[in-house]
């Protein structure tokens, strides 16, 4: 084969198709320029058919239009290939730029989203009871073994014993709310004796009915004049039941018409557990509790006329040839310094007592009434002793107790954002009353500020109250709230 010329390497074989000698195959993919279509002859396998190829081979201008094709094709694959680097790295700086620009528009709105949402207020949380108790244990009063009763200190509370809420009969107890009522309508000057009050026919006729009876009088003449001040002298001292009357005629024209201004009187200082039917006691419907009574005689006695009054062991007075003696046998003793007695049969004996006593270092007025009291001597001596027995407890009773004190945490003032500070009482709330005795608690919260929130910032106010009294206790933040960092306001 080697010897072959080129003609005869070319020939045609049979059947018309040119065979093509493996070794002038492979010398024409290695010749340079040579078409790539040229070199790509298929040397293994069984022929193919194809269209008779001429044996004069190709024209140059053929050869010359593959030559130049597969130039050109080699030409942009040297082109991709060979891509400068400088322009591939500017094509990832621009891709990544955009990347990092998108996520910072993103970040942003993000970001704007988070900072606009509102930051959610302080709020107050609070550690304190809803009742505190006074120390120590109410110790065992002195009740009447008869009757009903209660006892007071003021500005600390009432104590009542059992059954004392139901209105019973009051006696000569009953003179308290004329008098009250006279001072309210004709007020007194201390030392002035007041307007004369003309004894009248009618007047002088009821002095000789109920002398004949044996009931508490002083004795009147015809065209005789009492002031003002010895007409209360008598109702109160020597218990007059005709200077009552005297007294309600005067002021309203008639007992009637008093007897209702004294029924308006009551309703209007809320006592609500009281009668009256009469001036003088002696009607059975005259009614009331020793509390109500004991209420009446602390406005009463606030009256320095009235109070001078009680206080005094025995009076003279006109056309009584005598001193008229007081039935508060008590005065003096134990600290006793007013107010009325009272005893019949159906209220049996009767004792409102007012006596000196040291509170909590100061010096105030404790009071007892007594209704109902039995005896098989006196009545009235039965109800002096059980109201003075009163008295002295009252007087150990009382004492003085702080339940809340200055500087007590008491709270705190907590944020969404993790920080919290103590909440503290600014003063301390401080009573006096019975050991035991429950001091109600409750706290009126402020409207919180938004962060920050200064040390010393009032977020309520206490309300101990025990009784009628009510001690307000200003409640501040102990320091200063923080607001919220930034990052906690963009990951919350």
């Amino acid at each position: 084969m080697t010897g072959m010329d080129d003609e005869q390497q070319s020939r045609p074989g049979p059947g018309g198709v040119r065979r093509v000698d493996p070794e002038e195959a492979s010398r024409r993919r290695h010749q340079p320029g040579a078409p790539d279509g040229a070199n790509r002859q298929r040397v293994e396998g069984p022929p193919r058919r194809s269209a008779p190829v001429s044996t004069a081979g190709p024209s140059p201008s053929a050869l010359g239009g593959l030559e130049a094709l597969s130039a050109g094709r080699r030409s942009r694959r040297r082109g991709r290939t060979h891509r400068s680097p400088l322009a591939t790295a500017g094509r990832v700086v621009v891709r990544l730029l955009i990347v990092v620009v998108v996520l910072a528009v993103a970040a942003g709105i993000a970001a704007g989203v988070q900072l606009s949402r509102p930051v959610p207020r302080p709020v107050l949380t609070l550690h304190v009871a809803g009742s505190a108790h006074l120390p120590g244990t109410v110790p065992a009063i002195p009740w009447p073994k008869t009757g009903v009763a209660a006892l007071d200190v003021p500005g600390v509370g009432m104590l009542e014993s059992p059954g004392a809420s139901r209105p019973v009969p009051i006696a000569s107890v009953t003179k308290v709310m004329v008098a009250y009522v006279i001072l309210q309508d004709h007020p007194l000057q201390p030392y002035q004796p007041g307007p004369s009050i003309p004894v009248t026919t009618a007047a002088v006729s009821l002095y000789q009915a109920e002398k004949a009876v044996n009931d508490s009088v002083v004795a009147v003449v015809p065209r005789e004049t009492l002031t003002e001040v010895q007409a209360l002298e008598a109702l109160l001292v020597p218990s007059a039941d005709n200077i009552a009357v005297l007294l309600a005629d005067w002021d309203a024209g008639s007992e009637a018409a008093f007897v209702a201004k004294m029924n308006a009187e009551a309703a209007k200082l809320g006592l609500h557990h009281t009668h009256y039917a009469d001036v003088s006691g002696l009607d059975a419907t005259t009614v009331s509790t020793p509390a109500d009574q004991i209420r009446l005689a602390e406005l009463a006695m606030r009256n320095p006329i009235f109070a001078a009054i009680v206080g005094f062991g025995g009076v003279t007075l006109p056309d009584n040839k005598k001193v008229l003696y007081n039935y508060n046998y008590d005065l003096g003793r134990n600290g006793i310094v007013g107010v009325k007695t009272g005893s019949d049969g159906p209220a049996g004996g009767c004792f409102v007592a007012a006596a000196d006593a040291r509170v909590d270092g100061r010096k105030e007025l404790v009071y007892a009434a007594v209704f109902g009291a039995q005896s098989h001597t006196s009545i009235v001596q039965a109800a002096l002793d059980d109201g003075s027995a009163l008295i002295t407890a009252a007087r150990g009773l009382a004492r003085s107790a702080t339940v809340v004190h200055a500087g007590t945490v008491v709270g705190a003032v907590s944020s969404a954002w993790g920080v919290t500070v103590p909440v503290r009482a600014t003063a301390s709330a401080t009573f006096v009353g019975f050991p035991g005795e429950a001091v109600d608690i409750r706290v009126l919260p402020a409207a919180l500020p938004k962060a920050p929130v200064a040390a010393g910032t009032r977020v309520g106010t206490l309300l101990a109250t025990l009784g009628t009294l009510t001690r307000r206790v200003p409640l501040v933040t102990a320091a200063r709230l923080d607001p919220p960092t930034l990052r906690w306001r963009l990951l919350r």
